[in-house]
């Protein structure tokens, strides 16, 4: 088998598990709040990567990092996972599960905002178009296309997807801009 062939056949399970995610959070999120979540499913992402790191014999390589360098991993992780998932699993709490997915898919575009920001990358007018159409369609989903006069029903839910996106987005960045071995760091 190719390592094509290999990646459409691990393909099909992402596929299938990130679409159920949102209802699976949903229904954990009965149980637990938006930070037990995370608290209780870090520790085991941890061990997996863990595992991973020895598997893969790449143990060694944390050696290698430096005192800074596990800095910038530290703020990497306080965005890209602690706030992004907090954020996110708090936004289910206050909207419906396919509001919340809708308006957190901004992430690419808040990604390519701080990309701007903080690794000075240049913001087009292509960028600028995409941000304006972005915000245009995350409005006329909160509006539930009443454009002109808008319920904005969740409003906490989507404010919180939001901010989630916006997290997603600086950790995107700082990830272009420090090149850390992804499964280490």
């Amino acid at each position: 088998m190719t390592q094509n062939q290999k990646s459409l056949l691990y393909l099909v399970p992402v596929i299938f598990l990130w679409g159920i995610s949102a209802a699976v959070i949903r229904l954990l999120l009965k149980d637990f709040n938006n930070f037990q979540f995370p608290l209780i499913a870090f520790p085991f992402a941890i061990l997996t990567l863990f595992g991973i790191v020895v598997w893969q014999k790449k143990l060694h390589l944390f050696k290698t990092y430096s005192l800074k360098d596990y800095a910038h991993m530290t703020l990497m992780g306080i965005f890209g996972c602690f706030l992004y998932y907090t954020l996110y699993f708090g936004a289910f709490l206050y909207a419906p599960a396919q509001e919340v997915v809708i308006v957190n898919y901004l992430w690419p575009i808040m990604t390519v905002v701080a990309a701007s920001v903080f690794i000075k990358e240049k913001f087009t007018r292509f960028d600028c178009l995409g941000l304006l159409l972005g915000f245009i369609g995350i409005y006329i989903v909160g509006s539930k296309g009443n454009v002109f006069y808008p319920t904005l029903e969740f409003i906490k839910g989507d404010i919180l997807a939001l901010l989630a996106a916006v997290a997603f987005g600086i950790f995107s960045a700082l990830g272009k801009k420090y090149h850390f071995e992804k499964v280490t760091s």
